[in-house]
């Protein structure tokens, strides 16, 4: 598990720095600003590809980051004769702006997607409603029904699936007094449960 929350920390990382380089990148061609290299990655190339226009597109060994390249950004930059108007140094301030301001423009833009994008899917709410009752166990002989909200066992309080589960388990032959909700009304019942497997079980999911 923390194997991967550092895996998701670098792909989120390079996501954020990829979308900003390419935020550049985007400003400085419409800019008309040319453009020597756009890469993902840092160290050696395994994978490169050029345009028409001579901007090289790639790949590096390690897949972390990225960067834009473009002719005039480094102000010791020989410029060859004849491309001035395409350099970076050459453009009128405006589009210089634009091209810096761009990466973190695209950062913004990119959250607000993002942020959509997990609203459009709805906020995640941990339930405890009954969507079945097994035919032939306690939770059937005493009474449970589809839809019912399990809210505490014995008088705790549970608001996950997974904490009525534990809590159930572990009480195998026991009787245990659930208190649920149904049509908008708190009643309890009790119910002794069965023992599988050396664990309680009422026969609900």
């Amino acid at each position: 598990m923390v194997i991967l929350q550092y895996i998701l920390a670098i792909v989120g990382f390079s996501l954020i720095i990829v979308v900003h380089e390419f935020g550049h990148f985007i400003f400085a061609k419409a800019g008309r600003m040319y453009v020597h290299e756009f890469f993902m990655g840092f160290g050696p190339r395994v994978f490169k590809l050029k345009s028409k226009a001579g901007t090289e597109y790639g790949l590096k060994a390690i897949p972390v980051g990225g960067y834009v390249k473009i002719m005039g950004m480094d102000r010791n930059e020989e410029i060859p004769e004849g491309m001035e108007n395409q350099s970076y140094q050459g453009k009128p301030f405006y589009k210089k702006f634009l091209t810096i301001f761009a990466g973190a423009g695209f950062n913004v833009i990119f959250a607000i997607i993002l942020i959509a994008v997990f609203l459009s899917m709805g906020v995640y709410k941990p339930n405890t409603t009954i969507d079945y009752v097994q035919p032939g166990t306690p939770a059937e002989s005493y009474g449970f029904n589809t839809g019912d909200m399990v809210t505490a066992i014995n008088g705790e309080k549970i608001r996950t699936w997974d904490t009525f589960a534990a809590e159930t388990q572990k009480r195998p032959g026991e009787k245990v007094v659930y208190t649920i909700i149904r049509d908008g009304r708190e009643i309890t019942i009790e119910a002794v449960l069965d023992e599988v497997e050396g664990r309680g079980y009422l026969g609900i999911s």
